[in-house]
């Protein structure tokens, strides 16, 4: 028999063989695994917790010295290995949803990006179109953040002459890159 009675009376399995062990397994697996069903919702998930559970016992039965009845210690083994389980999805899941959080940010930025791209492009495009010295007159004033009166003085014009450029520039850009622009509320 795979069974030997202690001298409390309880049944005390003989894990050291196959068979006793097989016997063990077929007496407790159905009980131990609507416990960790219980806790996991997966018959799946508690079928492996399961046999990862009696894999261990199986590799410790030479040395495992067990102080409480055989059911007991199972139940107990069964119900740490679901805690740690649980325990590695939640900590699984928070990875993954900081990846996702990354990606999204990621993503956003990527998108920005390429929004300031195009951006870019089409008001260099806009620069282009405009008048020559129209054209002077904003790329002095706007990209080498001269003053109205240093470009009168470089271009030979007056300051009057400067802003009614700048004026004609800033019309024309506004007109042509209203759909990149934030609607505007009020």
């Amino acid at each position: 028999m795979f069974f030997t009675k202690t001298k409390q009376g309880a049944e005390k399995p003989d894990i050291t063989t196959a068979e006793g062990f097989e016997e063990i397994y077929k007496r407790y697996s159905e009980k131990l695994c609507a416990i960790a069903i219980s806790f996991t919702k997966d018959r799946g998930t508690a079928e492996s917790i399961i046999h990862n559970v009696f894999v261990s016992i199986w590799e410790r039965r030479g040395t495992l010295n067990l102080k409480v009845s055989f059911v007991h210690y199972l139940s107990r083994a069964i119900k740490l290995a679901v805690m740690e389980h649980l325990r590695n999805n939640a900590i699984r899941m928070e990875k993954i949803a900081c990846m996702l959080h990354d990606i999204r940010g990621i993503s956003e930025c990527t998108n920005e990006t390429v929004n300031y791209n195009d951006l870019s492009a089409r008001v260099v495009g806009l620069i282009d179109r405009l008048p020559c010295q129209c054209k002077n007159v904003y790329e002095m004033s706007r990209i080498e953040g001269m003053s109205n009166k240093e470009i009168a003085s470089v271009l030979l014009i007056s300051e009057r002459t400067v802003e009614a450029n700048l004026y004609k520039a800033h019309k024309f850009m506004k007109e042509n890159i209203h759909e990149y622009l934030p609607a505007r509320t009020g």
